[in-house]
């Protein structure tokens, strides 16, 4: 894939995160199993596209600064995945029932984060890509 249509299938994927990570902000859904089913698909979909696109081939580049830089982009990748699963795991259907506005608190720290993140990551995976015709 060419770094101009890598560029545009990595905006379209942190487009739908950031859009369903906003929607989740602003109104914290009745549903919360759907925003997660849906979260789960779109995040997850960004994740292997992210790994197996940028950051994997960038690691194999033997280029050694691009991949430094992109094997410590995929450990925060990782590091914010594990944020969403263990709020899942955390905030059980019945807890979240048992404690909505604990939960509605935590689930708003944890859309934030994870907004910033892929806010952050934007900025760095457009740099590591930029790297590629240097």
């Amino acid at each position: 894939m060419d770094k101009d249509r890598s560029i545009d299938a990595l905006r379209l994927h942190q487009d739908a995160a950031l859009r369903l990570l906003r929607q989740g902000q602003e109104a914290l859904p009745e549903n919360p199993a759907g925003l997660r089913r849906e979260l789960m698909q779109v995040l997850g979909a960004y994740q292997v596209f992210k790994h197996d696109v940028i950051f994997d081939p960038a690691i194999a580049s033997g280029d050694a600064e691009r991949g430094a830089l992109a094997r410590d982009m995929k450990v925060h990748c990782i590091a914010a995945g594990e944020v969403f699963r263990v709020h899942v795991m955390q905030w059980t259907p019945a807890r979240i029932v048992e404690d909505r506005a604990g939960y509605q608190a935590a689930a708003r720290l944890t859309l934030n984060q994870l907004h910033r993140h892929i806010t952050a990551e934007r900025v760095g995976i457009a740099d590591l890509l930029g790297r590629y015709h240097h």
